[in-house]
C-alpha cells in the first residue's frame, strides 16, 4: 500500500465516523492486530480531537470472531481484511484495500516469477 492509499483509506474511515460528531460514549472496534497497530492510531487521534467524548477501544479478533462479536454486540464496528462476505444480518462496505507483497531471498523459486495466492502452496516446506 502506498502512502497516499493509506491517507485515502484513513480519510474514508474518518468520513464514515462523521455522523458521530456530538456523540459520546464508548465504541468497541474490532480489527486485525496489524490494523490496530499501524492503521488505526491516526484515526483514533482524529476522533479524540474532533469528538473527545468518544472513547474508542480496540479489540484484535479474527474475521469469524469479528462477525460473532458484531452479532452479539460485543463489538460496535468491525474491520476485516479478507474478502469473505459477512453473515446475512450484517452489512459491509469497502473503505480501502491492503497491498501485500511477497518477499523472498534471491535464488528462491518465488523470487523469479509472479505468484498468486494459490501459487503460494507450492512453496511449503
Amino acid at each position: 500500500m502506498h502512502a497516499q492509499d493509506i491517507l485515502d483509506a484513513e480519510q474514508r474511515l474518518l468520513q464514515s465516523a462523521a455522523p458521530l460528531h456530538g456523540a459520546a460514549g464508548d465504541v468497541v472496534l474490532g480489527a486485525p492486530e496489524s490494523v490496530c497497530a499501524y492503521r488505526l492510531p491516526g484515526f483514533i487521534a482524529s476522533v479524540r480531537k474532533t469528538s473527545p467524548e468518544i472513547n474508542v477501544h480496540l479489540v484484535p479478533p479474527g474475521t469469524d470472531e469479528t462477525f460473532r462479536g458484531l452479532l452479539n454486540r460485543r463489538l460496535d464496528i468491525g474491520l476485516i481484511l479478507d474478502d469473505r462476505k459477512p453473515l446475512a444480518n450484517l452489512t459491509a462496505r469497502r473503505i480501502g484495500s491492503e497491498r501485500i507483497d511477497l518477499v523472498a531471498a534471491r535464488g528462491h523459486p518465488a523470487a523469479s516469477r509472479r505468484v498468486d495466492w494459490r501459487g503460494l502452496v507450492e512453496f511449503h516446506r
